[in-house]
């Protein structure tokens, strides 16, 4: 008999153990299968996409090998920054003759002539920019020999920039009423940030680490919790830290990332939080972070990079134009630029299918219009803050250097604002949303998954297109005969690009799901 009632004791203490284990470990699987995930998707553009075929990733993977061996900043010249990188990175300045012609496929690319691996003299016009990004991606260019080093520089910064998307999904995963919010965060992962993932550019983590940074302020003002606090404040010091070095503007949307959030807290809050060591330790770390990121900025020839050039400089337009000039042309090219943070690929010549444009236009229209219905008190001022921000800034940024710089805006500069409006609204949203009924909230979800997914394909396969026929060529003559093939062919990479988003489509649907002990 003892033994007896003792037995389901120790079955009930197991599973209540058992439990605890994935309650404290369930976050970091999120993490890990949201990083692989992601991951496998950047890797998968950076396969797909031919070599010079992102915006200005010449002038970036040059500046990234040189840091790599040492170059921080090169000496000037006519053309930018002059330094010493192997041959086969040097040569992508003469890779680019796809771009700016959607009609033109990739095989035009010509072969790295000579040795690749030697060692020659080259120029890149972002020489001065901040040291942070390269110092992360361009050290495969210290191991291959051959293009192989650019693919090798473009996995490395998808890999880091999926780390921080998939920090936000654990983060976000965590809180009540988080359906709406998962949403909100599949909306700001657009096509654009996909490629940007897979290519060479500080435009990708700059997006991703600051809406780490946006997730993390808004865990620790909207969802309190002093047993998380420390991990969040970690997550808020790394991701702000690397975010505010990313480009020249990275300090001014970081600015807003950090500081928009406190005006949901009140003044009893906002004591509590700076009395605690986390918070205090995460403000002079941050502060740390952003002062390079100044100083730099300050020393590298007075503030010019803030806006990266083009390579094609004598291409730059209305230099010398008056800023209101810049300031109208900004206000009027607001609707093209979202089109752009949507996904207009390569150097601004491949447009996505009109169905991902749609799908976006719906889910950001629902979340804005959603936000200025139902929302009232502090929770409006800060969705109006943050588009007003997102309209007005860029455009006084442009106005700003239009004199001297001319016309240099694109659509993904803004991306950071964008990615913080969208997931406020789904973050402020998220309980009226939990109103409505249980089998509306899981159609929206489940919407939501399934269109994401199919658009995502639709738009890689289509980009794929581009490059492999031109943008008049067929799906068919693609698989079959191509005039260009990325590595692997193209059938090989659509199918797998679809099992990945596909598996991403299921599991974020499930993540959709309310989960009361699941915590980050």
């Amino acid at each position: 008999m003892p033994s007896s009632s003792r037995k389901p004791a120790s079955t009930s203490g197991m599973a209540g153990r058992g439990s605890a284990v994935l309650r404290r470990h369930r976050p970091w699987l999120v993490f890990l299968a949201s990083w692989v995930l992601l991951s496998s998707l950047s890797i998968l553009w950076s396969i797909a996409t031919p070599l010079a075929a992102a915006p200005d990733e010449p002038a970036h993977t040059i500046k990234a090998a040189s840091v790599a061996r040492g170059q921080f900043v090169g000496d000037p010249g006519p053309e930018g920054s002059k330094v010493s990188v192997p041959q086969y990175i040097a040569f992508t300045h003469g890779q680019t003759c796809p771009a700016n012609n959607d009609e033109v496929p990739a095989n035009c690319i010509p072969p790295v002539p000579g040795d690749p691996a030697e060692i020659v003299g080259s120029a890149t016009t972002a020489g001065l920019y901040n040291p942070a990004y390269y110092l992360m991606v361009g050290w495969p260019s210290l191991i291959f020999q051959d293009s192989t080093g650019v693919f090798a520089i473009r996995i490395v910064s998808g890999i880091i920039s999926s780390a921080f998307l998939a920090i936000a999904v654990m983060m976000v995963a965590a809180w009540r009423n988080r359906r709406l919010p998962m949403v909100a965060l599949a909306t700001c992962i657009t096509p654009m940030v996909l490629f940007l993932n897979g290519s060479v550019n500080p435009n990708s983590v700059e997006v991703t680490a600051t809406l780490a940074a946006f997730v993390a302020m808004l865990s620790i003002v909207r969802y309190p919790d002093r047993s998380l606090l420390t991990q969040r404040a970690v997550i808020l010091i790394v991701s702000a830290a690397i975010a505010a070095n990313m480009r020249g503007l990275s300090p001014l949307w970081l600015a807003v990332a950090l500081f928009a959030p406190f005006m949901l807290a009140s003044r009893e809050h906002m004591r509590e939080l700076l009395r605690t060591p986390a918070v205090r330790v995460a403000i002079v770390s941050i502060a740390a972070a952003v002062s390079f990121a100044l100083i730099w900025l300050r020393a590298s020839n007075n503030f010019a990079p803030a806006v990266e050039l083009p390579d094609d400089r004598p291409g730059v337009v209305d230099i010398g134009a008056s800023p209101i000039v810049g300031f109208a042309k900004m206000m009027v090219r607001f609707v093209p630029h979202l089109q752009e943070m949507v996904g207009v690929f390569g150097w601004l010549d491949t447009e996505a299918p009109i169905q991902t444009y749609a799908l976006w236009a719906l889910l950001m229209g629902g979340l804005l219009l959603g936000s200025f219905a139902l929302l009232r008190g502090r929770r409006l001022a800060l969705m109006a803050v943050l588009v007003a921000a997102l309209i007005l800034l860029p455009a006084l940024v442009q106005a700003a250097f239009i004199m001297t710089g001319g016309w240099i805006w694109q659509g993904r500069y803004a991306l950071p604002l964008l990615v913080l409006v969208l997931m406020a609204a789904g973050s402020l949203l998220a309980r009226p949303f939990e109103e409505l009924p249980g089998f509306a909230r899981a159609r929206i979800a489940g919407f939501v998954c399934a269109a994401w997914a199919f658009t995502q394909l639709l738009t890689f396969v289509s980009t794929i297109n581009r490059y492999a026929t031109g943008s008049e060529g067929s799906w068919l003559r693609m698989v079959v005969a191509p005039d260009w093939a990325p590595p692997g062919s193209a059938a090989a990479l659509i199918v797998a690009f679809a099992v990945v988003v596909g598996v991403i489509g299921v599991l974020g649907y499930r993540l959709t799901r309310p989960v009361p002990d699941l915590r980050s």
